[in-house]
């Protein structure tokens, strides 16, 4: 997946089928982002792994497992 500059529906940017509305946090490893999602119009937190570890091959894994986890969490205050 790959970034998309910034347009009209957007100041940051987009990522997959997210537009990036505001930047919420950064680590070492990602960026968290204000996201809202172009086919049903939902909000939601979207987080992306940086270049330098997305190219490891260990932080690649535990970022997969990662999102393998928070599939499996089903709360009314968490969003799919």
């Amino acid at each position: 997946m790959k970034f998309r500059k910034a347009n009209k529906n957007t100041n940051f940017g987009s990522f997959g089928p997210y537009d990036l509305l505001k930047k919420i946090g950064s680590g070492a490893s990602s960026s968290v982002w204000h996201g809202r999602n172009r086919t049903d119009g939902s909000e939601c937190a979207v987080k992306v792994l940086n270049r330098e570890s997305a190219s490891r091959k260990i932080m690649l894994d535990n970022f997969l497992k990662e999102i393998e986890v928070l599939k499996s969490i089903n709360h009314k205050r968490v969003s799919k």
